[in-house]
Formats: structure tokens, C-alpha cells, sequence
């Protein structure tokens, strides 16, 4: 398969810039619903990145799916798959007009809510960053 250099990844370019909005411009702007689809997606891209690393395609939104086709090749931390969960339904949850039965999506989404997609978005950025950075193998590995 093919194999690319580590960090500069096409799936890796992208979520770095949205970090920042997840962790504190919903505070500013009040965005929460935006915030939670920002987190997510970052979160994704990364994690795509590390699939992209091995040579490997992947496809799909799930966070829990992509976590899980990693346990061959990486450690992942057990705490990532509740992560995951709320991430993914966050997704569903904000990027579809009709996924609730009524009313639009940013009334069901509030700050503590946002809080917790940033801070999930993060660790698996930190995570997969220091899985991207030249180490190989699960993080942590020697």
C-alpha cells in the first residue's frame, strides 16, 4: 500500500482549524450546534489521517467506526469510545435539518454540550498527532 509522509496528510490539513472555534468561539458566538459538527469533523480528519499513514482507505462519519478499525494497529484509549458515541451523535444530531421532530437543531444544543465535543475533539487530536508524529505503532510503544 501506499505510504506518505506522516504529517503532511491530505486528511490532516483541514481539522487544526477548526479546534480552535470547538474549544472557544462557542462561548463568543453561542454557536453550540456549530461547535459539536466542528468537533466532530475535526476529530474525523485526524483520524482519517492515521488511516492515510498506513496506506490505507477509509470511508464513513463515525467516529466510534474509525476508532475501532484502528485496535489492530494503534492502542486506542478505552475513554476515545465514549467519545466517540457522543461525537457521532452530535454529527447526526447537528448536520441533519430533520433529525429532530421538530424544531431546528441549534435549539437542542447547549453549552455544556459543546464543552464536552471540544474536549473530546482535542484528546483525539493530541492523540493522533502524537500517532502522526513519527512514532509508528500504537502511541506510548517504544
Amino acid at each position: 500500500g501506499r505510504r506518505g509522509p506522516p504529517i503532511i496528510s491530505r486528511s490532516c490539513l483541514s481539522p487544526v482549524p477548526l479546534l480552535p472555534f470547538t474549544q472557544q468561539g462557542y462561548k463568543v458566538a453561542g454557536d453550540y450546534e456549530w461547535a459539536c459538527l466542528a468537533a466532530q469533523r475535526a476529530a474525523e480528519k485526524v483520524l482519517k489521517a492515521l488511516y492515510e499513514q498506513q496506506g490505507l482507505e477509509v470511508r464513513g462519519h463515525s467516529i466510534l467506526a474509525l476508532l475501532r478499525g484502528l485496535r489492530e494497529s494503534y492502542e486506542v484509549p478505552g475513554e476515545f469510545y465514549a467519545f466517540a458515541r457522543a461525537l457521532t451523535r452530535y454529527y447526526l444530531e447537528a448536520r441533519y435539518p430533520n433529525g429532530f421532530p421538530e424544531g431546528a437543531p441549534f435549539e437542542y444544543f447547549d453549552e455544556e454540550m459543546a464543552q464536552e465535543a471540544a474536549l473530546a475533539a482535542e484528546a483525539i487530536l493530541r492523540w493522533c498527532g502524537d500517532s502522526l508524529g513519527g512514532r509508528g505503532g500504537a502511541p506510548g510503544a517504544s
